[in-house]
């Protein structure tokens, strides 16, 4: 089920905000260039928030490992083990809106 977890002004292409989405943290992630993303709002490694992460180009770092990740997928880049789980998001009218009860695939890497 989608639920509202920002509007579309609260976020802008290049940026990063974390949400809440039911029970959940969302990291919202708009790589320049790119389209707007939804991953889990905790790092994989310790479960610690992802408020503060930083966005460079198409790679997310955690603020707190400084783990990186493909901003538009969320599969891990270094180190290459622990990628984040994606939420499908999308946009209506002026809201963002995230479905956390499912999970997108990661690609599979080539």
């Amino acid at each position: 089920m989608f639920v509202k977890v920002s509007g579309i002004n609260d976020i802008w292409e290049g940026g990063v905000i974390l949400v809440a989405a039911l029970d959940r943290r969302v990291l919202l992630v708009w790589p320049d260039g790119g389209t707007l993303n939804a991953f889990q709002g905790n790092c994989p490694h310790q479960g610690l928030p992802l408020d503060g992460a930083f966005l460079d180009g198409g790679l997310l770092t955690c603020p707190h490992h400084f783990w990186v990740y493909d901003a538009g997928s969320g599969v891990a880049v270094d180190p290459p083990e622990c990628d984040l789980i994606a939420y499908p998001v999308k946009i209506e009218g002026d809201g963002v809106f995230v479905d956390p009860d499912e999970r997108l695939p990661n690609p599979l890497p080539e």
